[in-house]
């Protein structure tokens, strides 16, 4: 379906934050975008054992959504290192509570366990990729930085892993700057 949408573009810039970048890495090696922005997207796990990893993972935080309120799973899914500017934010995390209390925690389990990035195949960058991630969410930056070298990876400051949230108006022009 979103193939059938897009086809018809000639010039498409495709834009994912975390699994959306996943997915937009999937539709770009189909569809060759002219550029692909990655938002604190994975390109994939190399190796088995962290594949098998990240599958217990996933299927414990599967557990979590399926057994604890949405209040506690929230609370502790925000505890991870990977959200740790965003807990500075006391005002900014309340509203994300807010918006996400009434997302259906049973149908979240099956998306996180049938997404898993355990599953995902790795993905090769296209000649014009571009990563974005938040400066204290130290996992990315160095994924980043260390598995691809000649593509060019973006800091937003005063962010972690939802630079979307804690610091929009700098993606912006970032990505704004990355598309004229």
């Amino acid at each position: 379906m979103v193939k059938c949408l897009l086809a018809p573009l000639a010039h498409p810039i495709f834009i994912g934050y975390s699994l959306g970048g996943r997915i937009a890495m999937q539709l770009a090696n189909e569809l060759n975008p002219t550029a692909l922005i990655l938002l604190s997207a994975h390109p994939g796990l190399i190796s088995p054992k962290e594949r098998l990893l990240r599958k217990k993972d996933d299927a414990i935080w599967a557990k979590h959504l399926r057994i604890m309120s949405p209040h506690d799973f929230l609370t502790l899914w925000y505890q991870r290192s990977s959200f740790s500017s965003l807990t500075q934010k006391p005002e900014l995390l309340n509203k994300l509570y807010q918006q996400r209390l009434y997302t259906n925690s049973y149908a979240l389990a099956d998306l996180l366990e049938e997404s898993s990035l355990a599953h995902m195949p790795v993905y090769q960058p296209l000649h014009a990729t571009y990563f974005l991630y938040g400066e204290h969410d130290l996992a990315y930056k160095t994924l980043y930085r260390t598995l691809y070298k000649d593509i060019p990876a973006i800091e937003i400051p005063h962010a972690s892993h939802a630079i979307l949230i804690e610091n929009p108006t700098m993606c912006l022009q970032v990505i704004e700057n990355i598309t004229n």
